[in-house]
């Protein structure tokens, strides 16, 4: 099989079948062709660099081909969506809130309340959602120093709202790197210490590792934070 690349037709696959040469396939891509043509040898790059036989790269055109592009698919989503900001999140809410901290796989997690942090949230600012759901989250930057009241009024303005601890921890546990760049800071989940103080999550970097813990909620936050929020399902608002 031969990738071919015509200014008139655009890019085409093309093979030969007994002795004739038989156009098989053709993709009109107008201006992104020379892309498509790219990426095909970046594949075939790949699979040599793995040791691949070249007609490994034909299984793309056959059945088994469509489970590979899936999951090429995906991860292109995955990426696509953190540069728009928007980060694909997998959350499950019925998995206890101990086991959703051990998955995050964090390298410290601070707690200064007697295992407070281990502990289920003492409330939900929202109704709290059952079973698995893939959730869009993006993160809010005020880019200025501001309280809680003022921070969930901005996300009211973006028709968002802030994460619930479940969330919060899925995503720290997809996009474990994000805390190596901003302060997380989840609001929709509240601890109270002995001391009455209610506390939040919060995720950062700490000597080069991914540290939890609990700070005090209803200071004023540095304005270098970012504060997770949940997406709608539809412009309408959010799945009850």
């Amino acid at each position: 099989m031969v990738l071919a690349c015509r200014e008139d037709e655009g890019l085409y696959f093309n093979t030969h079948k007994g002795g004739r040469h038989v156009k098989e396939q053709e993709f009109r891509v107008g201006p992104r062709r020379r892309d498509v043509a790219t990426l095909w040898q970046k594949f075939e790059e790949s699979i040599r660099r793995n040791h691949g036989a070249p007609d490994d790269l034909h299984l793309l055109a056959q059945p088994e081909g469509d489970t590979i592009i899936d999951t090429v698919a995906k991860q292109l989503v995955m990426v696509g969506a953190m540069q728009r900001n928007v980060y694909l999140v997998p959350v499950n809410y019925d998995l206890a809130h101990d086991a959703q901290i051990a998955e995050a796989e964090f390298n410290w997690v601070t707690d200064y309340y007697g295992k407070l942090i281990w502990k289920p949230p003492t409330e939900h600012l929202y109704p709290l959602p059952k079973g698995t759901v893939e959730q869009r989250i993006t993160l809010v930057h005020l880019n200025r120093h501001a309280e809680r009241p003022e921070i969930i009024a901005e996300m009211d303005k973006l028709n968002v709202r802030p994460v619930l601890s479940p969330e919060f921890l899925a995503l720290t546990r997809a996009y474990p790197d994000l805390q190596l760049k901003f302060l997380l800071v989840g609001l929709a989940s509240v601890w109270v210490a002995s001391d009455g103080d209610r506390r939040v999550l919060y995720a950062c970097e700490s000597s080069g590792g991914r540290d939890l813990g609990l700070d005090w909620g209803d200071h004023e936050w540095h304005e270098s934070c970012r504060f997770p929020a949940v997406c709608p399902t539809s412009p309408a608002g959010f799945a009850g």
